[in-house]
């Protein structure tokens, strides 16, 4: 079964992400490079947002201390990123779900044991994959090879799924009606920036964005490319069956199956199943109208799981997760499919247009990569 990895909260990046990572805006239609899949490349995306649309305050004013601390200690930006990631991923649910106050630290919390468990258990899948990955970059790769080799990194979402399922479970349905209202609004907003951005704009202006993606992560792992390497790169996009309006569809469907699944744990929490109870700030009606986070003294208890989530809670969690993943409709499953596969494919075709130079070039990114993970596997954020 083919999956798209896809933001949870209704968001991709190119129809697939690998892991759950943060995103603004997607990038669609867009063949990858060969490091899909790598959890370097998913570090270099964020870095690149980053630099790209507006920042936090909160972390622009701290923006040239940490950049002073990261030239100091001599880190790289692939570690510094993955071991700040809990509160990259904090600040990017916050701008989702908009965190009460009794909440923060609970979900602070819950994303450091996350990237605990992620530090152990995937980085050295990764590390393994990364030093398959050098070896294949010195000469042409099959696409069938490039796809199962793709195929088997998105198998570990199963791994994800576990480690997740139990503080999801709990978490949403802790959400008080402002937030689910709150979500709604966001996933409102960013769809209409989505739709300005890739459906709202000609053929041609929405290839022109499609090719200028394909060539900035290109030219991450291989560098300059020549003008024949960036007009095959213009082709595969074009014949990548990128279709903006079932994007678009793709999109909703993920955001109502969220909406769904979160007013069933709610409902669950109310009435709790055995082994699970869950102490939550009381609703103020007068949140509907004001910021959930911005009313902390609405809150008169504080946000105190008393047991963990039920199975049939996190199977809940787990069956909406794999929807995100394997879309139930059969026509966005079949595109889905079909993106997978073409973008895949699309890799593979590339790197064999690449020179000897350039794979040299990819192999001692990834090297660095490797060394990057083996760093991280070794040290403590």
């Amino acid at each position: 079964m083919n999956h798209a990895i896809i933001d949870p909260v209704g968001g991709a990046w190119s129809d697939q992400q690998l892991t759950p990572p943060p995103t603004r805006r997607p990038i669609p239609g867009t063949p990858k490079p060969l490091e899909l899949g790598v959890g370097a490349a998913i570090v270099a995306k964020i870095a690149r947002r980053f630099n790209r649309w507006e920042w936090p305050r909160r972390l622009a004013r701290v923006g040239s201390v940490a950049l002073m601390a990261l030239i100091l200690s001599g880190c790289s930006v692939v570690q510094s990123l993955y071991n700040n990631s809990p509160q990259l991923v904090y600040w990017w649910l916050d701008d989702y779900l908009d965190f009460r106050q009794d909440q923060r630290d609970w979900v602070k919390a819950q994303l450091q044991d996350i990237l605990a468990w992620h530090r152990t258990q995937q980085l050295p899948l990764y590390l393994s994959s990364i030093n398959q990955l050098t070896d294949l970059a010195r000469g042409d790769i099959a696409p069938e090879v490039g796809c199962a080799f793709v195929q088997t990194l998105a198998d570990t979402h199963k791994a994800w799924l576990e480690q997740w399922s139990a503080p999801l479970a709990v978490f949403l349905a802790s959400l008080s009606r402002a937030q689910v209202q709150y979500l709604h609004k966001a996933f409102e907003r960013k769809n209409k920036d989505w739709a300005k951005e890739w459906l709202q704009v000609s053929d041609k202006e929405r290839l022109d964005q499609q090719t200028d993606k394909g060539i900035e992560q290109a030219q991450d792992l291989y560098g300059t490319l020549s003008a024949t390497q960036k007009d095959a790169l213009r082709h595969l996009a074009q014949d990548s069956g990128y279709d903006a309006k079932k994007s678009l569809a793709l999109r909703h469907a993920r955001q109502d199956e969220t909406l769904r699944t979160i007013e069933i744990l709610r409902g669950m929490s109310k009435t709790p199943d055995k082994g699970f109870s869950l102490t939550v700030a009381s609703e103020d009606p007068r949140l509907g109208e004001q910021s959930a986070n911005r009313n902390a003294g609405a809150a008169s208890t504080s946000f105190a799981p008393a047991a963990g989530p039920s199975q049939t809670s996190q199977a809940v969690v787990r069956e909406w997760l794999e929807k995100l993943l394997d879309p139930v409709d059969p026509s966005l499953r079949a595109y889905n499919t079909l993106r997978w596969n073409m973008n895949c494919q699309a890799s593979s075709r590339f790197h064999a247009l690449t020179t000897p130079q350039q794979r040299e070039r990819a192999r001692v990114r990834l090297t660095r990569y490797a060394k990057d993970a083996q760093a991280l596997m070794g040290t403590a954020p």
